[in-house]
């Protein structure tokens, strides 16, 4: 029996043994079952055990967002507001810098472009800025002016092709394509506001329609580096390849 020591006159209503702290699983040593204290003491004479840590600790963690950040946005001038490529005149969204499967294929900071000065595309483009720009250009003081009011007006453009990780024409053993580093659009035709279609295979070498096609493709020729047409090869019977990259100097390439 263990002895016990009396603390005033009576014995007390809880044992002076301390209240295991929240997550203790260790038990209390058998002999303090035989302990008696004095009456009297209603409380232990040990100091209250503190509330479980969690109460009062808020771990505060950073917001995290889908879309990566993209480096050196205001350097560049690309991004310094909401717009698109800094340009109220090109309608889409950012997306994520893109790493392709062969060494050179990526891009930066990609678009993906659905729509240039109120005309459609027909597919999402994903090229990067100075592209988006170079197309928007093309289509506003190009394309546009040259059908003018014909069928009421451009309104579609048919894109085909943009970002890709390939080589030229698809070429086993040849140079990366423009495609592969985002800098690269193939258009296969346009479509005006009531339905008439302008189709690059079909009519490039036809009446007025070719006519037209022609002079756009003249037209992009400066804004763009690199202009192919079908009287280029055999890979552009069915479009125009237009791309943005910088070769002999700055001279444009036009065929």
């Amino acid at each position: 029996m263990v002895a016990t020591s009396a603390v005033g006159a009576a014995a007390p209503d809880r044992s002076p043994w301390p209240v295991a702290r929240p997550g203790d699983n260790a038990e209390r040593p058998s002999a303090a079952i035989f302990v008696q204290a004095a009456p009297g003491l209603r409380r232990s004479l040990r100091p209250t055990p503190r509330p479980a840590p969690d109460r009062f600790v808020q771990v505060t963690r950073p917001q995290t967002s889908s879309i990566l950040p993209i480096p050196n946005t205001q350097k560049t001038g690309l991004f310094s507001s909401n717009r698109i490529c800094n340009s109220k005149n090109i309608t889409g969204t950012r997306v994520n810098p893109i790493q392709g499967q062969f060494n050179g294929c990526s891009i930066l900071n990609p678009v993906k472009v659905t729509a240039v000065h109120g005309v459609q595309l027909t597919r999402p483009l994903t090229v990067d800025c100075p592209t988006a720009r170079a197309l928007a250009d093309w289509v506003e003081n190009g394309a546009k002016p040259a059908f003018g009011k014909r069928g009421g007006g451009l309104a579609v453009v048919q894109v085909i092709g943009g970002y890709s990780c390939r080589t030229r024409n698809s070429q086993p053993g040849a140079k990366l394509s423009e495609h592969a580093r985002g800098r690269a659009i193939d258009i296969s035709g346009f479509r005006m506001a009531n339905g008439d279609t302008y189709s690059v295979q079909n009519d490039w070498r036809r009446g007025a329609k070719g006519r037209i096609l022609r002079k756009i493709h003249a037209l992009a020729c400066g804004t763009f580096g690199t202009v192919l047409g079908p009287n280029a090869d055999q890979y552009h019977q069915s479009h125009f390849h237009l791309d943005t990259a910088n070769y002999r100097g700055g001279k444009a390439y036009c065929r």
